[in-house]
């Protein structure tokens, strides 16, 4: 810990301003800046940063800042922490201030509204006195001006789809609490990883907090990618993890129960909205299991590698699916990768769970499946699936991003969305979603193709239901299957 010089020192701030950072060097100075600013307007303020062992310039910059004369900042903490609300605990008991807030390192204050609401705040006798915050993005643009709930009650707290993700929200940086109620709970909870804030205000009203609202802008927050919150199921999800037991406390009302059905519609979207980003999850994760997926670049034809590659293992393969190719790939496949039992041969994918170790596919092996059909259901535990005659270009990765953020999105909309549709298990996946892109980029470790279908001939469904196990023949029904 490091102590600030000379007039740094305050002992009667008005307020404390915590900042939590881990590798924040990029954003770091222009949070200090504007906390320096608002107290060049003669507020009270001390500025307590905490670092939780960043690899980067942020512990420098920070003493760096602390360093230069009337500079705000009364402690530079460093050390690892178990996380975001650990730090700000650790700030709150390093500081003295009257009211309390925590401003993140890529987030600033308006040192004007700062400014304005300290004149209210040294008058206020309530608990908890809030601004407002905006949020923009990287260019400065506003995105989005959410408002307090009026009145501040755990139930308008957790009517999440008509209020709290509505607009109708507490955004961190434009609430000050007072530093007796908050010490009186201890801090923030520190289990929580996105919400520890959301909570906070759950608390606090529920105990009984009074919470007074000015309509003074205070803050701004960032918006980019890189933050935590820009993963919607995650915070639902932690959300979920106490919403419930808050209400269970409260006595009967019309707010209440319409907070609990909000409560269990955003359960249900997080379960689904899950299931179909999971496949997505592994494909964008470096340590994807997506080895499933075999994606190369454009060709017409089956690779030589993946060929030697299927011949070595060969004999795992118990159950193969050709679906969509062409004469010549058919051919080189079967002399190439003999087996014991000869694959099923369909002109298009089949809609089957788990039947298959290897499925090859072209681009009209895709053609007339039903809308959110996943590719990779069709295998069992280990299998693997190749889509040939993917194009080139590096349309699929920012695609695929798009796409997990809007389904994350649809979670948190106070509007009829496809996850409050009751769907069959496993028809809903990310790779559904991607059946109108036709242009694939994913990571060495995924590889896909597609080529052209010339596929003719036919046999019978029942050989076909036979061979894979089906009790009858509907799945197969408007399919051409051919079978050399």
């Amino acid at each position: 810990m490091i102590r600030s010089r000379g007039c740094n020192q305050m002992s009667s701030a008005l307020l404390t301003i915590i900042t939590p950072v881990l590798n924040g060097a990029r954003f770091l100075p222009d949070a200090i800046e504007s906390v320096a600013q608002a107290a060049r307007r003669g507020v009270p303020i001390e500025h307590v940063i905490v670092d939780g062992g960043s690899h980067d310039d942020s512990v420098e910059i920070a003493r760096k800042a602390m360093s230069r004369l009337g500079s705000p900042i009364t402690r530079v903490l460093t050390g690892p922490d178990t996380g975001q609300a650990n730090a700000i605990n650790r700030g709150i008991a390093a500081s003295r201030g009257t009211f309390v807030s925590w401003l993140n390192a890529d987030d600033v204050l308006v040192p004007e509204g700062i400014s304005n609401l300290a004149s209210v705040m040294r008058e206020s006798l309530t608990d908890v006195v809030l601004g407002r915050c905006r949020f923009v993005d990287l260019a400065g643009r506003t995105v989005y001006t959410p408002t307090p709930p009026d009145p501040v009650t755990p139930e308008s707290l957790l009517r999440l789809l008509s209020g709290w993700f509505a607009g109708r929200s507490i955004v961190q940086p434009e609430a000050f609490v007072r530093r007796e109620f908050l010490e009186r709970f201890g801090g923030v909870e520190e289990s929580l990883h996105y919400t520890m804030d959301h909570h906070l205000w759950v608390r606090l009203a529920a105990a009984g907090a009074v919470f007074q609202a000015e309509p003074i802008e205070v803050a701004r927050q960032l918006v980019h990618p890189g933050q935590k919150t820009a993963d919607n199921i995650a915070v639902a999800k932690e959300m979920l993890t106490y919403a419930e037991a808050f209400l269970a406390e409260r006595s009967e009302t019309q707010e209440r129960e319409r907070a609990r059905r909000e409560i269990r519609t955003v359960a249900v979207r997080v379960k689904r909205a899950g299931t179909m980003t999971s496949v997505l999850d592994r494909v964008l994760r470096s340590d994807s299991g997506a080895q499933s997926v075999v994606i190369h670049g454009q060709c017409l034809s089956i690779p030589h590698e993946l060929l030697r590659e299927w011949a070595r293992t060969s004999r795992r393969h118990q159950t193969v699916l050709l679906a969509g190719l062409d004469q010549k790939n058919r051919s080189r496949f079967m002399e190439c990768c003999p087996s014991k039992r000869p694959p099923v041969i369909v002109g298009r994918l089949l809609d089957v769970s788990a039947q298959f170790d290897l499925v090859v596919a072209s681009r009209a092996g895709f053609e007339g499946v039903p809308p959110g059909f996943d590719a990779t259901r069709l295998l069992k535990p280990g299998g693997k699936l190749c889509v040939l005659g993917a194009t080139p270009g590096g349309r699929l990765c920012p695609s695929l991003r798009s796409i997990r953020r809007a389904i994350a999105d649809r979670v948190t909309f106070d509007a009829h969305t496809l996850l409050d549709e009751p769907v069959s298990e496993g028809v809903m996946s990310n790779l559904n979603v991607l059946g109108k892109f036709r242009e694939f980029e994913l990571p060495p470790t995924c590889r896909v193709r597609f080529i052209p279908d010339s596929a003719a001939g036919s046999v019978g469904y029942g050989a076909i239901a036979q061979r894979l196990g089906l009790q009858d023949t509907s799945a197969l029904s408007g399919l051409t299957i051919v079978e050399l």
